[in-house]
């Protein structure tokens, strides 16, 4: 009987554990190409899409930025000046030629919630595409930093024109 009683929970704690689930954390982002003849040089650009928080806890971003293939922030010297705001999800995806974009917060310290809208401004010099860049997002939950490197077709796609 002893032996029965054991054998039930150790059995009992196995499946309890499989059954546990441990839920990652998740940012992701619509998929938003940009024009075929590129992004005219030294214009300002806002480029907007839904972006979206999962998580088993609260999450803060900490930064977003545009890496290289090695990891590597890009920016002006490569050709691509770019800042990165949070808004309500009710902005309009796009990319939008012109000085202001309305109401938007910064990166640092937006409490995520699950649905928000990205916001990236820039201006382009001499850019062509590069399928190697990647949006890079550092965010904070459970008292720990992480990161998540994004596929974006709107930073992998970015070029440029003559204006």
């Amino acid at each position: 009987m002893m032996r029965i009683s054991f054998l039930f929970l150790m059995l009992s704690g196995i499946l309890i554990a499989g059954c546990q689930t441990n839920e990652e954390a998740m940012v992701s982002i619509d998929q938003l190409s940009i024009s075929s003849e590129g992004l005219a040089d030294g214009q300002n650009y806002y480029i907007i899409s839904p972006f979206k928080w999962k998580g088993p806890e609260e999450a803060e971003l900490v930064d977003i930025s545009i890496v290289d293939e090695e990891g590597e922030p890009v920016n002006s010297s490569q050709g691509i000046s770019a800042s990165f705001y949070v808004a309500a999800d009710t902005k309009q995806s796009g990319v939008y030629r012109r000085d202001d974009i309305g109401e938007k917060q910064r990166v640092d310290g937006y409490e995520l919630t699950e649905e928000q809208t990205l916001i990236m401004q820039l201006k382009l010099n001499n850019v062509r595409e590069n399928e190697n860049r990647r949006l890079k997002v550092l965010f904070t939950s459970g008292d720990e930093v992480h990161e998540k490197l994004l596929e974006w077709e709107a930073v992998e796609g970015l070029k440029s024109s003559a204006s």
